[in-house]
């Protein structure tokens, strides 16, 4: 099964949506900036009114650390872009990694009709098995798809969002879109894991029951399906995983 789509940047994957997205982002950096500027001038009334109920004043050792925490989320969402490139390479790295470790082995989803008599039977079974092996090929390419959108909307919503992060009652929504970020990053390396391991996991031999009875000749073909089944149920939950793994949902 091809995955190289799985370890591609942002710009390889889809250089036009790539540039609208930094275009996007752009166009919201200047908000994201003047939060910052809100959220400090804030913070400054606030501690100023703090030190004098206590009889102090503002020292411009105080005034330098708080102007310098909000010094590093400027830059952060200024340079956001950077950011979000270099957690989806970090998660490229950790991918090509793990995959070079592991022959690649197919994904076999193909039915097996061995023991299965009758022209309709093995017409039906064949039609439920060549479904369950479209869809198994076309859910692992609609989640990458899914992934690298989602990707996307974050870059282009996160230099507002991590402005937040510098504001108290804000900033678990902040951490939880990080989160979020290195889940999208994770879910790579879960999905490479799910394709390398699958096919030395789930055999036809673990899926078989000793004795169906009278549907003892479809045990081949029933095993065949599960297997594609499973694969579909453990590509489309990674996104699921990787966030739980994340602390996120």
């Amino acid at each position: 099964m091809d995955l190289t789509d799985l370890m591609n940047s942002l710009n390889q994957y889809s250089p036009q949506t790539n540039q609208i997205m930094e275009a996007m982002a752009g166009a919201l950096r200047p908000t994201g900036l003047i939060l910052i500027g809100i959220f400090f001038l804030i913070e400054l009334v606030e501690r100023t009114s703090e030190l004098k109920l206590e009889g102090g004043t503002m020292t411009p050792r105080l005034f330098g650390e708080i102007a310098f925490y909000y010094l590093i989320a400027f830059l952060l969402v200024w340079q956001f872009d950077i950011v979000l490139d270099a957690t989806i390479e970090l998660g490229n790295a950790l991918q090509k990694i793990a995959d070079k470790v592991v022959p690649a082995k197919e994904v076999d989803t193909a039915i097996n009709l061995d023991g299965v008599k009758g022209y309709w039977m093995k017409t039906a079974m064949n039609a439920i098995g060549g479904f369950t092996h479209y869809i198994s090929g076309i859910v692992i390419k609609v989640t990458m798809m899914l992934r690298y959108y989602q990707i996307y909307i974050a870059g282009v919503l996160g230099p507002v969002i991590v402005a937040f992060f510098v504001n108290r009652s804000l900033r678990s929504i902040a951490i939880n879109f990080l989160k979020l970020i290195g889940a999208y990053a994770l879910q790579g390396l879960v999905v490479l894991v799910i394709v390398r391991l699958y096919p030395y996991i789930v055999t036809d031999s673990i899926l078989q029951l000793n004795d169906m009875g009278a549907w003892d000749s479809f045990k081949h073909a029933f095993s065949s399906i599960a297997r594609g089944i499973i694969f579909i149920m453990l590509v489309v939950g990674s996104g699921r995983y990787s966030k739980s793994i994340m602390g996120v949902s």
